[in-house]
């Protein structure tokens, strides 16, 4: 693949923050390196580190399905978690990758293994295969150890965390790792739990000198809200400067704060778990050193506020491809070249392909649906008639603003399905239309794209006046920053 449509990207992180990002970045043409903390003690994975002697495997299984190219009933069964018996709380997913780990001479091939059977796009590490504990000293004199046990302790005090650190010490990173850090174009950090999630993998040897060295663009993206028993309380500059100090390296130069609002019943919800949003601090930000993006990529899941995957994606695209190291120039160059001897209609081509085929899962998705909803129902028939209109017409602006309405019907129609239906076979096939038309979704990015654009030309003088056009026609990119 041309290198302008593969930039290389190395995500560094854990938990549920660094899978939501990766379900983004697949459908980016990226060639994603995921770097995975291996402290995890709590849950099944903490099971399995104790029985089995082996490094926890959730964080990996969810990051190895977030990359997958699999059935959606693939991911189903891997992320199936028994409720009974000796297995209650484990995931098939977890058990698998156990059996591979056995097999295998290292948990890194384990993990090498398991991604080649799901047919990942990009590749899973973890940072060592050091079996490691996470261990917190408070500002109370208290010593804490196990990822678990230090969540539930600052939960319970008021202690603050002074200091993090990896027992036993002098766990040295995966040699691959650090060779996707050093030939990475953009390196992320989080999103995800600070002191549990992203600051752990920072602590093995090697990292952080390694991320420091890198002139690839340097991005942390910042949570969306404080966590009770880690961040409460916390801003921006305490999440930059905890990473930094703990560290003992200025580690990047930009965050990626979000900028959506988010609902006042959610702040009021998360207000009883002692959590809230992240305020974002600019002239503290600027103390140290880090200059701010801002983009709306936050969305709600369920009661729970997260990253949503396609704009989080497009936004650090987008953020490379503007402010990304000197060399994407020659990329530019190399897009402009392709595009003026025709890449660029063959591109639109593929784009018109990809949203009428969606609309052709619209249309499946209609009638499967207004099985259980009723032919009357006012979102299927709404979803029929978006699907027909994009049929009909051959205008590229009127197609994707079509395609937008089209997939958020899609959301609310699927969401009012699954709600009622109960039968196996129907749940089945409305996934299926679903999945192919986010998918679609995901892989034309138009909306992100403009939205990010726009929101970025606001607050970064820097950035070139005709970026949007630059987005829907790479040739029209400068060809020199």
């Amino acid at each position: 693949m041309n290198r302008f449509m593969c930039p290389r990207i190395a995500a560094i992180g854990g938990g549920t923050g660094l899978s939501t990002m990766l379900r983004g970045l697949k459908n980016c043409h990226a060639d994603i390196t995921a770097v995975v903390a291996v402290t995890d003690d709590g849950g099944g994975s903490g099971v399995l580190r104790r029985e089995l002697g082996m490094l926890p495997p959730g964080d990996i299984r969810n990051c190895i399905l977030a990359l997958a190219n699999a059935e959606p009933a693939m991911e189903q069964l891997m992320n199936y978690r028994f409720t009974e018996g000796s297995l209650a709380g484990q995931s098939l997913g977890n058990l698998v990758l156990a059996a591979f780990n056995e097999l295998s001479p290292s948990f890194d091939k384990a993990v090498e293994t398991m991604s080649q059977v799901l047919a990942i796009t990009g590749r899973v590490l973890p940072v060592t295969n050091a079996n490691l504990v996470l261990r917190a000293r408070f500002d109370n004199g208290e010593t804490i150890s196990g990822e678990t046990s230090i969540t539930d302790y600052k939960k319970k005090s008021d202690a603050l965390i002074r200091r993090m650190e990896l027992a036993p010490a002098g766990a040295k990173a995966l040699p691959a790792v650090l060779e996707a850090i050093d030939r990475a174009d953009m390196i992320v950090l989080g999103p995800g739990s600070l002191y549990t999630s992203v600051l752990p993998n920072l602590l093995v040897g090697g990292v952080a000198e390694h991320i420091c060295r890198s002139k690839a663009l340097k991005i942390y993206v910042l949570n969306v809200m404080t966590q009770d028993g880690e961040t409460e309380r916390f801003t921006a500059a305490d999440h930059v400067r905890t990473l930094f100090e703990q560290s003992g390296a200025k580690l990047f130069d930009w965050v990626l704060a979000n900028s959506a609002p988010v609902p006042p019943d959610a702040i009021q919800s998360y207000s009883g778990e002692n959590a809230a949003p992240v305020a974002v601090d600019d002239e503290a930000l600027t103390a140290l050193g880090v200059s701010v993006l801002r983009a709306e990529v936050s969305g709600m899941k369920g009661r729970f506020v997260r990253h949503d995957p396609q704009a989080l994606a497009a936004a650090l695209i987008v953020s490379l491809f503007v402010m990304g190291p000197a060399k994407l120039s020659g990329l530019r160059k190399d897009a402009q070249r392709a595009f003026r001897s025709g890449v660029s209609d063959k591109y639109v081509a593929s784009v018109y392909n990809d949203i009428r085929t969606a609309a052709d899962s619209a249309d499946t998705l209609a009638g499967v649906c207004g099985l259980t909803l009723g032919a009357d129902d006012e979102g299927v028939k709404t979803l029929s008639s978006i699907a027909a209109d994009i049929r009909e017409t051959d205008d590229e602006e009127t197609m994707l603003r079509r395609f937008k309405a089209l997939k958020s019907e899609t959301e609310r129609v699927y969401t009012a399905f699954t709600d009622k239906e109960t039968d196996a076979n129907r749940i089945d096939q409305a996934k299926r239309c679903y999945y192919n038309i986010t998918s679609a979704y995901t892989t034309v990015g138009n909306d992100s794209y403009f939205a990010l654009a726009d929101d970025y030309n606001r607050t970064i003088s820097a950035f070139p006046a005709n970026l949007m056009a630059g987005m829907r026609g790479l040739d029209k990119l400068p060809t020199d920053k």
